[in-house]
This record gives structure tokens, C-alpha cells and sequence, in this order.
């Protein structure tokens, strides 16, 4: 006669379903959590980041057409010895739209990255890339880049370099904390220590409008 009651095996092979089945059925019904349950609300305290900030819109590149500006040998003083004859700079170009174009003198193409940007909390960070317009889009190493910001004559607080460059030619500077709401110029500048009166100066520089919701 057959034995028909379970063996010790059967046994455990049946209690391991069961829990398998309990486990699956918990994970089911079990309700998810809300962004009220894990996440600050947004604002000044670095909370979660609000819609609508960033680099705005696209924009033709504005040296398209254009013959691209060599790249000569850095000079620490101005070309015409600081004479005071020769006027006060001109003034830099307005921001572009978008997160990447031409720096104003048509030297190399600066592309950036950002993370939340946001009135207050714990800033912005940018990642910039540059390349050569004059040597193939190689990346340009060595440019000590650092970024100048303002909403008309407010700067903007946290930092804003010296940048960490890695790999060569990609530059991360931050952060940067906007203090007031607006579109802030954010002006990313290349071999500062150059000065940037030869027209071949290594010195570059490309602005962009940052939206502060």
C-alpha cells in the first residue's frame, strides 16, 4: 500500500512557497512612498529642485560662417603697455541661449552641463567642455576656467573657481548659489591669467542665460 503522507522534503518545499508567495503579496500590496514621505519641499533650504531653471531656448552658433581666430601665445600685460590713451574695454558681448556656442572671439566652442538650479540652497554645479575651433574640436587643457555671475550688478555667492579639471579640457566649477530669482548672466572664462587685449590671446570667454525660478 502506498504511502501518501507528505515527506520531510515535500514539507519544506511547501512552507518555502508559502513565504515566497507572502514575501511576493506584500511587496504588492504594500503602498509606495510619496514625494511628501522622502523629499523636502522646495525653496531657499536646498530641497527638491523646482521646474523651469537652466539655460533657456537654442541659439545659432554665432561664429557659423566665420573664420575661427588662432590661438597664439599668452602675454600677462596689454599689448598697448596700458596706455590711457587707448579708452576703456569694450564690453563683452550679451549671454546666449542655450548651453552651448562659440566664445565671443570665435577661439573655441564651450558646451556645459548643469544640475538643479534653484533660488538659494545648495547651489549649481556646471560641468563646461572646451574645444578648438582652429585644431579639429581637440580638447583645450590647461584653461584654468572659472565663472563670473550677475543679475544686473548682484553677483552670485558660493563658488565660482577655480574649476577641477578632469578629464583634460572638461572643467567643473561649483557650486554657485544664485541669491534672488531671474535670468542671471553666467560668464565662463578661459586662461583668465592671459591678458585679453591681443586679438590671439588665449584668454576666452562665452556668456549664457541662466533662468533662477
Amino acid at each position: 500500500m502506498l504511502d501518501h503522507r507528505p515527506t520531510t522534503s515535500s514539507k519544506l518545499a511547501g512552507r518555502c512557497a508559502a513565504m515566497a508567495f507572502a514575501l511576493t503579496t506584500s511587496f504588492v500590496l504594500a503602498p509606495s512612498c510619496t514625494s511628501d514621505d522622502t523629499t523636502p519641499a522646495p525653496g531657499d533650504s536646498g530641497g527638491m529642485c523646482p521646474a523651469g531653471g537652466g539655460p533657456m531656448g537654442t541659439e545659432a552658433d554665432h561664429c557659423m560662417g566665420m573664420t575661427p581666430q588662432d590661438v597664439g601665445a599668452c602675454v600677462t600685460e596689454p599689448a598697448d603697455g596700458g596706455d590711457l590713451d587707448a579708452g576703456p574695454p569694450e564690453p563683452l558681448p550679451g549671454p546666449h541661449k542655450g548651453s552651448a556656442n562659440s566664445d565671443d572671439d570665435c577661439k573655441y566652442h564651450v558646451s556645459f552641463t548643469n544640475d538643479c538650479v534653484q533660488k538659494g540652497g545648495t547651489g549649481t554645479t556646471f560641468k563646461v567642455t572646451l574645444t578648438s575651433l582652429t585644431k579639429n574640436m581637440a580638447a583645450v587643457p590647461g584653461a584654468n576656467a572659472y565663472i563670473e555671475a550677475f543679475l544686473g550688478n548682484r553677483p552670485a555667492d558660493g563658488t565660482t573657481g577655480p574649476a577641477v579639471e578632469n578629464p583634460p579640457g572638461v572643467y567643473t566649477i561649483g557650486p554657485v548659489i544664485f541669491p534672488v530669482s531671474g535670468d542671471w548672466t553666467v560668464r565662463f572664462h578661459f586662461f583668465g591669467d592671459c591678458s585679453d587685449v591681443p586679438e590671439d590671446s588665449p584668454h576666452g570667454h562665452a556668456a549664457f542665460l541662466i533662468t533662477v525660478p
